[in-house]
């Protein structure tokens, strides 16, 4: 659910101790759709991979372009 303090709108997560921005619930959400899209496609071109590598391999093509 949305809070409203103020001028500022957050998100409310029960599974979670703090507010979530909605701009943070956005990228969290763009980054998923990412690997998954990712894993699919890799899935088709290496279909030698089990599901483990297969997100392994994918988390590191999403993941290591934000850490440079």
């Amino acid at each position: 659910p949305l809070i409203v303090d103020g001028e500022a709108i957050r998100m409310e997560f029960s599974d979670t101790p703090r507010d979530v921005t909605p701009a943070f619930t956005l990228l969290a959400t763009l980054s998923v759709r990412l690997h998954n899209k990712i894993a699919k496609d890799l899935a088709i071109l290496r279909s030698d991979w089990d599901d483990e590598r297969l997100f392994q391999e994918t988390r590191k093509k999403t993941l290591l372009p934000d850490l440079r």
